[in-house]
């Protein structure tokens, strides 16, 4: 017997996390100055995870958003519910500046094309066609994927932007790999922080969570040049074996 439609609900959430995978160009997360809140950046992890190897462009997406509230963990009720709707509404609303090196442009570019909400709670998406070159027809090696299981996982903005970044430059087993104090502190869009509040607040919690929920396991220091420290080296490997839900 397949059991009641909740426990189908949590069969299929379930096999989905563990199967699909997040792919997109590097560029795409190395140089976007990221305006989503933590529930938007979960719902574009989802969206992105939704284009297949063999699309030649962005499709519509057909959901629920009971499905998307139980794979994230979102919570159940109405006022969960209400407010995955309204994250959707403002991803539509949502735009951001994308220099393209090859062409020599700088473009506004949408998250969302299309956001179709049914009394029923279905819903229907799809990403801006901009974005198609970014996620569709990942080619050579200038992309990532990493599991949407890691994103289900992780909580907190700041660590899924840390997350993102380690994974467009890691390239499978153990490496090692250096960013330019500025270019940390712009990706978080923190330009004007402190240093000390920067590794306080941002680089050591984000760090941590990472190591503790994901399959990958990151160590990180910091290069000075004279007394003022100016790149961050972060090595990154699969992580330990562990128990737990990941």
């Amino acid at each position: 017997m397949l059991g009641t439609l909740e426990d189908q609900t949590e069969l299929a959430v379930r096999d989905y996390k563990y199967r699909e995978f997040v792919v997109q160009k590097n560029e795409l997360i190395q140089r976007v100055r990221n305006n989503l809140t933590e529930r938007e950046l979960k719902l574009l992890e989802f969206m992105i995870s939704q284009v297949t190897a063999n699309d030649d462009q962005l499709y519509t997406i057909k959901t629920t958003i009971n499905f998307i509230n139980r794979l994230f963990r979102f919570g159940d009720g109405g006022r969960n519910l209400q407010l995955t709707r309204e994250a959707l509404m403002s991803m539509r609303r949502k735009a951001f500046w994308f220099r393209d090196e090859e062409r020599k442009t700088t473009e506004t570019v949408s998250w969302l094309d299309k956001v179709v909400i049914y009394d029923d709670g279905s819903v229907e998406l799809r990403l801006d066609a901009t974005l198609a070159p970014y996620l569709v027809g990942m080619l050579g090696g200038n992309f990532t994927q990493y599991r949407l299981n890691d994103i289900v996982n992780l909580k907190g903005k700041n660590t899924l932007l840390m997350y993102k970044l380690i994974q467009s430059h890691y390239m499978g087993n153990k490496m090692a790999f250096e960013l330019e104090r500025e270019n940390l502190l712009d990706y978080f869009n923190k330009p004007d922080m402190k240093w000390n509040a920067f590794n306080q607040k941002i680089i050591t919690p984000t760090i941590k969570k990472i190591n503790d929920v994901t399959i990958i396991h990151v160590d990180y220091e910091f290069i000075t040049r004279g007394r003022k420290i100016t790149k961050v080296r972060f090595t990154v490997g699969p992580f330990r074996i562990r128990h737990g839900n990941i």
